[in-house]
């Protein structure tokens, strides 16, 4: 497999968006714990007043809004320092990721990979847990799809985008929540 192409201006700000919510399935459900929050201390205040209680249930609305900033600026900077390439271009190969940015050449062997994830519409080579390269499947046709996802599938760790850890971590947050929610209710 050699499959080369020009990503001039290719990622753009739903790719990087993506990648995070994919990435971070905490972030999906985090505009519902945050709903939920809010309508449980709300309640709280109507039904019994301000109670020193209400001021530590909203620490995780303050956490889960700063991780939205923060996944903000991680955007932000993202696309700031991408308006600086001018020149993008992938190779695919049998045993590597290879990319030329400004006549500057870089490789990736995916023997050194973490793992790789895809999805409908992306392909994600970890270099390590938390940062991968977006290989987004809209500049590729069918053909190259099945030889990318062959040669990855041969050479590198899946690893499945739905966790028994992402899927544990969501059931404790989910738990919290209605506990917090039923101590509030019952004050």
């Amino acid at each position: 497999m050699n499959i080369e192409k020009d990503f001039k201006n290719t990622l753009e700000k739903k790719d990087y968006v993506t990648y995070l919510l994919t990435t971070n399935n905490i972030l999906l459900i985090s505009p519902i714990i945050i709903i939920s929050l809010l309508i449980a201390i709300i309640y709280s205040l109507v039904t019994s007043g301000f109670k020193i209680e209400i001021i530590i249930y909203t620490l995780p609305i303050v956490l889960f809004i700063l991780s939205y900033i923060k996944m903000y600026k991680v955007i932000s900077n993202t696309l700031k320092s991408q308006k600086e390439l001018y020149e993008l271009t992938i190779t695919l190969t049998d045993n590597e990721y290879k990319d030329v940015t400004n006549g500057e050449h870089n490789s990736f062997a995916y023997s050194k990979a973490y793992c790789y994830k895809e999805t409908k519409n992306y392909f994600y080579l970890h270099i390590d847990k938390n940062n991968a390269l977006i290989i987004p499947k809209r500049k590729f046709n069918e053909d190259e799809i099945a030889k990318i996802r062959t040669t990855f599938s041969s050479k590198i760790r899946k690893e499945n985008i739905i966790t028994i850890t992402s899927l544990l971590t969501t059931a404790i947050f989910i738990v919290l929540v209605a506990l917090i929610t039923i101590s509030l209710f019952t004050v």
